[in-house]
């Protein structure tokens, strides 16, 4: 009887032993031929465990993944952010997540994701178990779509540099003319006249120099040519920017400059520029042209964060920073991923020009307008919403693509005449002589 009793249990065992086994195969296989690699850790980095995908997404046989340190197939510039990933796992008892590209000899060009969590084995000692999902596609499908943003921005760019120098043109042109009539009086005796035209060929020279700083942002945009880097002085720049972007306005800028401001390195040009435009928006922003404006420029330090971890990455650096507060009315939800296309624009302060002189007894003879205003309202919106205003407003498209549309049947689009860019005051003269006839 005690025989068969032993007979028994040791069959139990057995059936026993061979689920185990098999439940060990499948969890094995499971392991193994998962879609995502999985490797163990210890706290010094170095490979306890790896399933075959692992292997696979390292370019290396799992044997000699064994024992080694994780960071040799990690890219020379993403090791830092691994590090303080891997600290923050062991620091943290909740997931950590982080984005790396693994190093060169691996599989080229393979950016992973890797899930963290810290985990204790049967000795008590602290390990990380990380999962590491492939997301090289994910990568490349983001910098498509940021190369055909950057693409539809550059032709949006390209436009406006078009525009500006049509425009730099016809103000080229114009002082031209001026200057040749001055000059033309001069011949018969008149001095003073001389002079005028003297000053005329001045601003024609600016108007040079200034298509020649479009040419360097140009430049600049295709990587064609690098800033000019050098030491400013951050009060100066910030009042003289302020000061050219509220010219004319009563809106009051108020200045606050922190103790012992630093100076900064970089392009004093492209600083003005951004610098004035941000103000020239507040002050566009601010309804009746009125209000305050204001300035806080100061010392900061800063430790730089990942950008898509979001964990920082222990690196800290010291700038300036500029603080601007206006009291207009804000930029909308919607609006604030384009804040920093070249040329988009919501203004629309045409037509706010032409209500206000209009009510105030003044209201304008002849109104030119640009046909393309680029990241805002062209010419031929323009004259719709001036049309529900005025209907017997008389316009003008004017426009350096000479061929468009619009200027060649410029009627059918409700304007009363079209002048091409550049033009000289000759062809300007002409026109107007013809809207005040009719």
């Amino acid at each position: 009887m005690h025989q068969v009793e032993l007979e028994l249990q040791n069959e139990e065992l057995r059936n026993a032993q061979a689920q185990i086994e098999e439940s060990r195969a499948r969890y094995s296989d499971l392991y193994d031929f998962a879609p995502i690699g999985y490797v163990t850790l210890d706290e010094n980095g170095v490979i306890r465990q790896a399933n075959l995908t692992a292997a696979k997404q390292l370019g290396i046989e799992r044997s000699r993944l064994i024992h080694k340190p994780f960071q040799v197939h990690v890219s020379q510039a993403d090791r830092e952010r691994f590090h303080l990933h891997l600290q923050s796992v062991f620091k943290s008892n909740e997931r950590q997540t982080c984005e790396v590209k693994l190093a060169s000899h691996a599989r080229v060009g393979l950016y992973i994701q890797m899930d963290g969590i810290s985990v204790r084995d049967s000795s008590g000692s602290t390990l990380s178990n990380l999962a590491m999902t492939d997301i090289t596609e994910r990568k490349r499908m983001g910098e498509e779509l940021l190369k055909a943003r950057k693409l539809e921005a550059t032709g949006v760019l390209a436009g406006g540099i078009a525009h500006d120098f049509n425009n730099l043109l016809a103000v080229i042109l114009r002082h031209v003319n001026m200057a040749e009539l001055e000059l033309v009086n001069l011949i018969g005796g008149e001095r003073e006249s001389g002079k005028r035209g003297l000053s005329e060929l001045s601003s024609t020279k600016k108007a040079v120099f200034l298509a020649a700083d479009l040419t360097r942002k140009i430049l600049t945009f295709a990587s064609g040519g690098e800033p000019r880097r050098v030491s400013i002085q951050v009060q100066q720049l910030v009042r003289d920017s302020s000061a050219l972007a509220l010219t004319g306005s009563p809106i009051v800028c108020e200045h606050s400059f922190g103790h012992d401001l630093d100076e900064v390195d970089g392009d004093p040009n492209q600083l003005r520029q951004a610098l004035y435009d941000m103000m020239l928006n507040a002050r566009e922003a601010m309804p009746g042209d009125a209000g305050s404006i204001r300035i806080l420029a100061e010392n900061s330090k800063s430790d730089f964060i990942d950008a898509e971890s979001g964990a920082p990455m222990g690196i800290e650096e010291k700038y300036v920073r500029i603080s601007i507060r206006d009291e207009g009315v804000g930029i909308s939800e919607e609006n604030l991923p384009r804040i920093f296309d070249p040329y988009f624009s919501t203004k629309n302060r045409g037509s706010q020009l032409f209500c206000r002189a209009r009510d105030g007894g003044a209201p304008f003879d002849v109104v030119i307008l640009d046909l393309t205003i680029p990241g805002g309202m062209g010419g031929k919106e323009t004259i719709q919403k001036l049309r529900e205003i005025d209907p017997h407003v008389k316009a003008i498209v004017s426009s350096g693509y000479s061929s468009h549309s619009v200027v060649a049947d410029f009627r059918r689009f409700d304007f009363d005449g079209a002048l091409p860019k550049p033009y000289q005051m000759t062809d300007l003269a002409e026109i107007l002589r013809e809207m005040m006839a009719e």
